[in-house]
């Protein structure tokens, strides 16, 4: 890995349900087809979605109480610009305590959990349950799915990076 680019896990959040609210967890195990116990597991090309805190804080400008999960995204970041990514990128997340300046590229990634990116943004189905409840909804522009190339746990403050050339 060349350049390594860094950021945070804020939250990661979850529903039984899908086009609905999620809510929080403290833990979540990412699987071979989305992250266990939620809705969106096995949903094709768009398993997971992330979405950055920077774009969110533009929200919370005109609409103060939007929590973690209210655009049904399942991974909040920070520290990094996630709209900037193209289809087949790769996230990578380890656990915070790691060291990620240790790891080999195509050696030992066993402990880290791989995503590539699959869409950027999505056609939003209306009115769903978010859009009611916001008036609106920001994962068309500035969400991203992603489908698993390796699973493994997650938890917040896990730190989240991205590999540059």
């Amino acid at each position: 890995m060349n350049q390594i680019i860094t950021g945070k896990i804020l939250s990661i959040n979850i529903s039984e349900e899908k086009h609905v609210t999620k809510s929080p967890v403290n833990f979540a195990l990412i699987v071979k087809n989305g992250i266990e116990n939620d809705a969106h597991k096995g949903f094709g090309h768009r398993q997971i979605s992330l979405m950055a805190d920077e774009d969110i804080d533009i929200v919370r400008k005109s609409i103060p109480t939007i929590k973690p999960g209210d655009f049904g995204e399942n991974i909040i970041t920070r520290g990094l610009n996630l709209t900037d990514l193209k289809v087949g990128s790769r996230i990578y997340i380890a656990e915070a305590k790691k060291d990620i300046n240790t790891i080999i590229p195509g050696e030992d990634l066993k402990d880290i959990v791989i995503l590539e990116v699959t869409q950027i943004g999505k056609e939003c189905i209306h009115p769903c349950s978010i859009f009611e409840k916001l008036g609106f909804c920001i994962m068309p522009q500035k969400g991203i799915f992603c489908r698993v190339i390796q699973g493994g746990p997650i938890r917040p403050n896990d730190t989240i990076f991205l590999s540059g050339n």
